[in-house]
């Protein structure tokens, strides 16, 4: 074999390897519905320093009342929601479907539910969201949240 032909071969080796790693490091559909449940609890504590580690600084979360763009403006809306004279608080996901998953992102869709009684009653508020999901400093973050009703 050539110095070559060896060098070739070298190199086809080694993107094999890569290829093999890249899957390997892939998120999975179990990482992201672990991840959304992470952060359905996090929510649950009413404590946005709780919340906080689970999204990308640069974080977007665009609500019916508007967009939140970033962690400061993200605990302003946290913290106003929190801030409503709520009890039996509860938010919840069901209908979790993951659309995409690959090394460096993942993208789900879901149905919301916020339950309580507050001042005119109890309330059942039933939306819909789409949640995109990135690797960043090697954890995953929330990087898009999007609820509408």
């Amino acid at each position: 074999m050539t110095a070559r032909g060896a060098l070739a071969l070298h190199c086809a080796a080694l993107s094999v390897v890569a290829a093999v790693g890249n899957v390997a490091d892939e998120i999975t559909e179990q990482q992201v519905l672990d991840f959304l449940e992470r952060f359905e609890e996090a929510q649950g504590t009413a404590d946005f320093d709780a919340v906080a580690p689970l999204v990308h600084p640069d974080g977007l979360f665009r609500f019916n009342d508007g967009d939140y763009r970033g962690l400061d403006t993200a605990r302003a809306a946290f913290e106003r929601t929190w801030a409503l004279d709520v009890e039996d608080e509860r938010y919840h996901l069901t209908d979790v479907e993951v659309l995409h998953v690959d090394s460096d992102s993942a993208t789900a869709t879901f149905r919301f539910h916020w339950s309580g009684s507050g001042d005119n009653g109890p309330f059942h508020v039933v939306g819909r969201g789409t949640s995109v999901i990135v690797r960043h400093d090697g954890r995953l973050k929330l990087l898009v949240e999007h609820l509408s009703r």
